[in-house]
């Protein structure tokens, strides 16, 4: 399969005349037989990119003591969890965080705290919260 699509991304690019300026590939597919409607048959893959996003990533974390001091010391952003069910409650400022950052994280103990006052918020945007377990450094993440 592999095989396949290098060689027509590769046929593609020689049949293709040359240009005066630098050129991007897309590529496209669709899939078959596949009900994506279906909340089960939906595809969410993280894909590494070689160069990067181009902007920086801004991550947050729902942590206190010990993760939350291993997360400040990471460059991620740190909520306590006080502060989840106020902006549960202010849906101004957690829609204001949930556009701020790209990725969040959240201590095992907090996801449900954060399930109850921030899912309505975080879960359409697809941005709800990784557990991290308590051995696991935020920073690694």
């Amino acid at each position: 399969m592999q095989d396949n699509i290098t060689a027509a991304i590769t046929e593609a690019l020689d049949k293709a005349p040359e240009r005066a300026f630098v050129e991007s590939i897309e590529f496209a597919f669709t899939i078959k037989d596949v009900d994506l409607k279906n909340p089960n048959n939906r595809i969410k893959e993280e894909i590494r990119l070689p160069s990067g996003r181009g902007k920086e990533i801004k991550v947050a974390m729902f942590a206190a003591g010990e993760a939350a001091e291993k997360a400040k010391a990471g460059g991620i952003d740190v909520f306590a969890p006080a502060q989840i069910e106020e902006m549960g409650t202010n849906k101004g400022m957690g829609k204001k965080v949930a556009n701020r950052y790209d990725f969040f994280l959240s201590e095992v103990p907090h996801m449900g705290l954060v399930g109850r006052w921030l899912g309505v918020i975080l879960g359409p945007r697809g941005k709800m919260p990784r557990p991290v377990p308590p051995v696991l450094d935020p920073a690694v993440v």
